[in-house]
């Protein structure tokens, strides 16, 4: 089972179909949006942040620790939130508890070797074609 079938079979297993939309939404802001910088660039500013420990137990193998949507906001920040709200149709406080929710579990099996591979790529229309059809 390659890395994005494992994702989205935990995806289909951990959130509810109308939470399908969000995860899309929340990996394509990972994995595109300039102001985060993928996967090596949101764990860079989690360590930047102080948030270095939380990012290591979603990276590596044991227990997800869990964000607080304050932490969250300064890591990576309103805009980024404000922009995932309006496409879900949601407040910015929803959409915060939504990535808090959900980030965790999306970069844990991002990583499933344990450490982030760096200049691995996102590919979120495969992602979202999958979640389609699931």
């Amino acid at each position: 089972m390659g890395l994005l079938d494992s994702l989205l079979g935990s995806a289909a297993s951990s959130f509810s179909k109308k939470d399908n939309d969000a995860l899309g939404n929340i990996l394509d802001m990972v994995g595109s949006n300039k102001q985060i910088g993928g996967l090596d660039g949101l764990l860079g500013k989690m360590g930047q942040a102080g948030l270095g420990k939380i990012a290591d137990s979603w990276v590596g193998k044991g227990k997800n620790k869990t964000i607080k949507t304050s932490q969250l906001k300064n890591v990576i920040g309103e805009e980024v939130i404000e922009q995932l709200a309006k496409k879900l149709g949601i407040t910015n406080t929803a959409a915060a508890a939504k990535i808090a929710k959900m980030l965790p579990s999306i970069i844990d099996k991002l990583t499933p070797d344990g450490k982030a591979s760096s200049g691995k790529s996102i590919d979120i229309q495969d992602i979202l074609g999958k979640l389609i059809k699931k």
